[in-house]
């Protein structure tokens, strides 16, 4: 699947504020490490 990633982080900001967005910004930050 491709996204950009202004796709995403928009998509994140528009999220309310907490620990969703929390969550969601770990799991993405996860997946580049695995990436590299």
């Amino acid at each position: 699947m491709n996204v950009s990633h202004t796709t995403i982080y928009s998509t994140i900001r528009a999220l309310p504020k907490g620990e969703l967005k929390k969550d969601l910004l770990s799991c993405l930050r996860h997946e580049n490490k695995k990436r590299k």
